[in-house]
């Protein structure tokens, strides 16, 4: 027996979800203004204009202004009378979530005699740009040794591990004097519900990235981990836990307001993905192999690969890197208007590291 098919009732599904699309779409965000201690001050609803940036891997930057008699712009330039000098905002759309921290603020007055207040916030990845990698986080900081932080393993793995121990050492007062020296509970704080910054847990076992091998000598973790994440493809996600959220994790304990690290993986290079190929033949599908050092890699073509089951559900958006769903080709009739190629061949293959013997050492002298 054939089933048969109710056009109308198709058509009506089809329309309404249509509908749906294009209201999610066209509503505006959530945009809400936070003190120092994340005490809501208001949700932005007279704005006159508003862009916020989020580049990967590096500090984006938010514009809002707003009219000077508006209560939050009040609120904004009235700084001696604020309780915390900190500022926050978070503009949330489609599940996203944008947070930074107030890093400008100006009032001025256009050519029509309006009266404007400007604020301007960096992202909350400026904060790896302030967060120092010491050599040894469980040592203070007199006392450093050995003198450079070395840790070999799985990209994703050797990155958070290494922001969490700093992490630790700030949050947790590890060899660092707390708010309240004399307030006992406040020295080797490991109750990461106290903490503003916590680390998304991760096992070793579960991270199939790139090996890397991460070093610092006082460098900042933007630092440390710029050349990691841009090879192994991976992209820090900060998101700030508000009071009512799903917790990031079974289990999770955290303040309001805590901002939580994640580095994520969204290339797909460690599974099949296109790497070439013409209009004749159709896009060549391959996956990356690593090599026995950890770090060499190469790749193997499959000859019959599989389509993605998601591009066949009804309303499923999105492309995934294992089978692009757009592909935009340069010739003389195109829309692209510029675009360019860039590769770089790779350099020293081994280095050299060395430094002074361990206290009590001494090598002996040949004779």
């Amino acid at each position: 027996m054939v089933a048969t098919i109710d056009f109308d009732q198709v058509f009506t599904e089809i329309t309404d979800r249509l509908k749906a699309d294009n209201e999610r779409r066209i509503k505006p965000p959530l945009v809400r203004i936070w003190d120092g201690d994340w005490v809501l001050r208001g949700e932005v609803h007279n704005e006159i204009s508003a862009k916020f940036t989020l580049p990967e891997n590096e500090t984006g930057l938010g514009e809002i202004q707003m009219p000077a008699h508006y209560y939050l712009s009040r609120w904004l330039t009235d700084h001696d009378a604020r309780d915390t000098a900190n500022v926050f905002i978070t503009v949330d759309k489609d599940g996203s979530r944008w947070a930074g921290m107030l890093d400008d603020l100006e009032q001025y007055k256009d050519d029509t005699g309006q009266r404007i207040v400007k604020a301007v916030f960096k992202s909350d990845y400026e904060h790896l740009k302030h967060i120092l990698a010491y050599s040894n986080p469980f040592l203070p900081p007199e006392i450093q040794f050995p003198r450079i932080w070395i840790l070999f393993g799985p990209a994703k793995w050797a990155l958070k591990l290494t922001l969490f121990l700093n992490i630790l050492r700030l949050e947790g007062n590890l060899w660092t004097v707390p708010d309240d020296p004399i307030n006992g509970a406040g020295w080797f704080d490991l109750d990461q519900s106290t903490w503003s910054q916590v680390v998304a847990p991760l096992s070793i076992e579960d991270d199939n990235s790139q090996f890397c091998l991460g070093h610092s000598r006082f460098k900042y973790i933007h630092d440390v981990s710029k050349r990691i994440a841009a090879d192994a493809q991976l992209t820090w996600e900060p998101r700030r836990y508000l009071d009512g959220d799903d917790p990031p994790w079974v289990g999770a304990d955290l303040r309001h307001g805590c901002l939580v690290w994640d580095l994520v993986d969204n290339s797909g290079w460690d599974t099949e993905t296109s790497f070439g190929g013409n209009l004749f033949t159709g896009l060549i599908r391959a996956f990356t192999t690593i090599g026995g050092d950890g770090i060499s890699s190469g790749t193997t073509v499959i000859s019959d690969p599989t389509f993605p089951p998601e591009y066949s559900q009804p309303g499923w958006k999105g492309t995934l890197p294992k089978a692009p769903g757009i592909i935009l080709r340069d010739g003389e009739r195109t829309g692209i208007q510029s675009n360019s190629f860039h590769w770089k061949p790779a350099t020293d293959t081994e280095f050299v590291t060395g430094g002074h013997s361990m206290p009590g050492v001494v090598g002996a002298l040949p004779g």
